[in-house]
């Protein structure tokens, strides 16, 4: 038999963990996603100077853009941590997003 879970007897902290677990993974999603775009089109700029540029100017591009590929993973992370939603701020940020005027909190 299982352990009984304490949000299971409890509609409304199950619902608040599940709005919890949606946003921090729409969170998570939205910087995975950047960082994707960003090294694609980071890739194909550095395909065309493979192919049109000269060599030393292929170098410091594919050093600039590796550069620009960490700072921003860097950036988006910190925003990530930033918007994480913490199970303690979960009730308080339904609360202010859903105007239920401090019924959760």
């Amino acid at each position: 038999m299982r352990d009984a879970d304490p949000r299971d007897a409890d509609p409304v902290e199950r619902q608040i963990h599940q709005v919890r677990r949606r946003r921090n993974l729409r969170e998570l999603q939205r910087v995975l996603l950047a960082l994707v775009a960003l090294a694609a089109g980071s890739g194909a700029a550095l395909v065309m100077l493979a192919l049109l540029a000269r060599p030393r100017l292929f170098a410091v591009a594919t050093w600039g853009a590796a550069g620009t590929l960490v700072v921003t993973a860097v950036l988006l992370l910190r925003a990530l941590r930033r918007r994480w939603l913490g199970a303690d701020d979960a009730a308080g940020w339904i609360d202010a997003r859903a105007a239920l005027g401090g019924r959760l909190t």
